[in-house]
């Protein structure tokens, strides 16, 4: 399937290339066979259902993926109780 542009970049922070790739692939998990976890540059923690209006999924064309959840990361405080 293919990922749009305006989904994901290749650039991360300035960075491109092979080095972008490696941070942008760590922020990428499979849950399960049908949904996707994507944490984005802005720290949004967004899962997508691998879905298709084709009721046999045979038509590539057909996919899309759906937005179930997605809430902000924030990784810059520590909970400490």
């Amino acid at each position: 399937m293919n990922i749009p542009n305006d989904l994901l970049s290749t650039e991360w922070n300035k960075i491109s290339g092979e080095n972008a790739l490696k941070i942008i692939t760590s922020r990428i998990k499979w849950e399960d066979e049908d949904v996707l976890r994507i944490v984005n540059a802005a720290n949004l923690d967004c899962l997508f259902k691998l879905s298709s209006t084709d009721p046999t999924d045979q038509d590539i064309d057909a996919r899309y993926l759906k937005l179930i959840s997605c809430v902000k990361v924030d990784n810059l405080f520590i909970n400490m109780k």
